[in-house]
């Protein structure tokens, strides 16, 4: 059996949500949650599971370094993709 890499998918937008977890499954990762909020990641049994890939919509850019900071300090070997409406140069440097 194949080794599907383990996904989480975070992203406010439902329909973006869903495109993102059907691109993701379609090209063999396994997408083993998907959160309309970064605040949803206590909420459904996370805690056990060790994504390799973490996939995080477009958010404040208050709280984007925060919450990717948050989501490397619970899963630290996990690579983390950030995706953004409109990013500017103090959006990569965070």
């Amino acid at each position: 059996m194949e080794d599907r890499t383990a996904t989480v998918i975070i992203e406010a937008r439902s329909l973006i949500r869903a495109a993102l977890v059907s691109l993701m499954e379609s090209h063999s990762y396994k997408v083993i949650c998907s959160l309309g909020s970064p605040a949803d990641i206590d909420c459904n049994g996370l805690k056990e599971k060790q994504p390799k890939l973490v996939m995080l919509g477009t958010l404040p850019a208050g709280d984007l370094a925060d919450t990717a900071s948050s989501i490397r300090r619970r899963w630290q070997d996990a690579k983390i993709i950030v995706l953004f409406d409109n990013p500017s140069s103090e959006d990569f440097q965070q």
